[in-house]
């Protein structure tokens, strides 16, 4: 994807225990709701460790549901959205609208 957009940074990936498939979706919506911690250390990290003005944050699927549980996380350390959080684009959210509308509200 990097190499696709000509994106001229440092690209990182972010990866929870899925099952990888479709008839173990309840057991990965459990998993995600658990890998906030580690998203929310990972984020700050990354923007810690590169001093990057900006992260852009590219989560699919049921990745949105653990990025916004690990932003909310984040938020709440740092007392507000951190200055380096950059572009979110949130790729097929498999994160109901209500749900989804209600979260990303909180920051």
């Amino acid at each position: 994807m990097v190499r696709d957009l000509n994106y001229d940074s440092a690209a990182f990936l972010f990866s929870w225990p899925s099952l990888g498939d479709f008839l173990r979706y309840g057991s990965d919506r459990r998993t995600a709701n658990e890998a906030n911690d580690a998203l929310a250390a990972f984020l700050l990290g990354v923007a810690g460790a590169t001093g990057a003005e900006k992260v852009h944050i590219l989560p699919h699927s049921m990745g949105n549901r653990v990025l916004l549980a690990g932003l909310e996380q984040v938020v709440a350390l740092e007392g507000g959205v951190p200055p380096e959080l950059g572009e979110v684009i949130f790729a097929a959210p498999a994160v109901p609208a209500t749900e989804f509308r209600e979260r990303l509200g909180r920051f």
